[in-house]
């Protein structure tokens, strides 16, 4: 199929899905009465009516000829209604009800009894319920024309405009279940094509859809997504003849269905097809002249959700270094895209770190600065650039655990005398800490700084003796306020026995002559 362009009486914005390569593409207006009241002598007017989780679609031809598909349920009947009659529609030129499911003739009655129908279509399934009877008698008693698989076959054409050729591609009242037995119908005005497909599926090869690409010529540009999006439709075998340029999805608000499925706008993504859907945009409308064509749509576009709740929260203090800053961002309008600005620094206003971004979260670069007050903020933008600013929030840094210390004092001694070692911290702002001190001969010590200044701290002094002769490791370490413990710093030092120098020529002989001198020996403790 050739692709066409849009046409542009109005701004287009595309929207592009952050969970899927979906694209979304569509003109904003606020509501449909400027394209209802317009002159469309020479367009065609399709429109994809909001019925909640149904089908209704309302073809209005050049020559104002409109023809119904579906009503949905019945408690919308008078919406359908009130739709058509704010076209000033009087009569139906014909109603095709697809299948015999409430969600598409529910309201078949309440309209059948206000407007006048020239002519009825549908399969002739038969199904037992019974809103299906209720349709069937509402047919019967508005005693036009009814059209089921027993009168029409695939190939006929249902005459609605000169201009317009409307051809029924698949009607099956034998079919193994009520949605396979959908009136399938391709409409054509000039270059432009629709394929409408009620309920069918399409995820077994002997299923409509396979039948339909075997069987007919299904490219066109405008494709109502069969059975409201469901997994087992719209599948690729499908979509690869199909190939829509748009795709409308009739669904209700957070359906019980899961409607429609991500799998499904997986796959319509990946056929580069603009999506639309009925729960988030409400009714669509495609016009087309018969060259191009354009989508309005009636949901109005709101501005995002102010950010809010931050993590970490606002005013917290003791925030580790590492911290990733995160917020609770989103739209109302489901399916906008938003993107974010993130402000941040330890000055108030903080200055813009990022732009752009989809996600809510923000990874400030480096390790932040301990004992510091940060101030950060996040500005949101959705399409149509309409934006909300949340507050400015701030939280204060943790302090890392501390450096080990260094210790400084003298490496050889005497035993019994007592020397002085300093323990010395490498740490700034370290508010109430304190040296845990192991002397290496079993006792250990708690020492204070000199002085408690946090941001210059004072190193802390001891002193001490040992009593027996040997090599001794004086370790130590910093205890802070909030339970951080450093690793130890250590000194190792020496303490030989307090006594007189001998030679070694003196030794050396005194040990070759044990016996001469034996109280000096003893005294001298060789």
């Amino acid at each position: 199929m050739k692709r066409r362009c849009l046409s542009f009486g109005i701004t287009l914005i595309f929207i592009i899905s952050t969970v899927s390569p979906i694209v979304f593409g569509f003109y904003m207006i606020t509501s449909l009465t400027p394209a209802i009241n317009s002159n469309i002598s020479n367009e065609l007017a399709v429109y994809f009516i909001d019925v909640g989780q149904g089908d209704c679609i309302l073809i209005q031809t050049p020559e104002n000829n409109y023809i119904l598909i579906d009503t949905g349920y019945q408690q919308y009947a008078q919406t359908v209604i009130d739709f058509l009659s704010d076209l000033s529609v009087t009569t139906l030129l014909a109603f095709i009800g697809t299948h015999p499911h409430a969600d598409h003739i529910g309201g078949c009655e309440e309209i059948f009894n206000e407007f006048e129908i020239l002519s009825i279509y549908h399969p002739g399934y038969p199904y037992d319920s019974e809103t299906y009877q209720r349709f069937l008698n509402a047919a019967q008693n508005e005693g036009c024309p009814i059209y089921t698989d027993d009168e029409v076959d695939p190939g006929d054409n249902i005459d609605i405009n000169s201009t317009v050729t409307c051809q029924i591609l698949h009607i099956d009242k034998s079919a193994s279940n009520a949605n396979d037995a959908s009136i399938v119908l391709r409409l054509d005005y000039e270059q432009v094509s629709f394929l409408f497909t009620g309920d069918i599926n399409g995820d077994q090869p002997d299923y409509v859809e396979s039948y339909l690409v075997d069987n007919w010529d299904v490219d066109v540009d405008v494709l109502k997504v069969p059975h409201h999006g469901s997994k087992y439709s719209s599948t690729n075998y499908f979509l690869d003849e199909v190939t829509p340029a748009v795709s409308v999805i009739c669904c209700g608000i957070n359906n019980p269905y899961g409607h429609p499925h991500p799998e499904t706008l997986l796959r319509l993504g990946e056929h580069d097809s603009l999506i639309y859907r009925t729960d988030l945009n409400s009714t669509v409308l495609v016009k087309t002249n018969g060259l191009d064509w354009s989508v309005f749509y009636t949901k109005p576009n709101h501005s995002p959700y102010p950010p809010s709740d931050p993590i970490p929260p606002d005013g917290a203090d003791s925030v580790p270094f590492d911290i990733n800053l995160c917020w609770v961002g989103g739209d109302p309008n489901l399916g906008d895209t938003v993107t974010y600005d993130l402000y941040f620094g330890v000055t108030n206003p903080p200055t813009k770190k990022s732009s752009n971004q989809t996600v809510t979260f923000y990874d400030p670069p480096g390790d932040l600065l301990s004992y510091k007050v940060y101030y950060w903020g996040v500005v949101a933008w959705s399409n149509g650039g309409l934006c909300s600013q949340g507050p400015i929030w701030k939280f204060s840094t943790d302090l890392p655990p501390p450096n080990q210390p260094i210790i400084d004092g003298p490496k050889h001694g005497r035993v019994g005398v007592e020397y002085t070692y300093t323990f010395n911290s490498t740490d700034y702002y370290r508010p109430d800490f304190y040296y845990e001190v192991d002397w290496g001969d079993g006792f250990y010590e708690t020492v204070n700084p000199t002085w408690p200044n946090p941001e210059v701290p004072g190193p802390g002094i001891a002193n001490h003796s040992w009593c027996k002769k040997g090599t001794y490791v004086i370790k130590a370490r910093i205890h802070d306020a909030f339970g951080y413990i450093s690793p130890w710093g250590k000194l190792t030092v020496y303490m030989p026995r307090d006594k007189a120098i001998i030679t070694s020529q003196f030794l050396k002989w005194l040990q070759s002559h044990p016996n001469m001198f034996p109280i000096l020996k003893q005294i001298l403790g060789s």
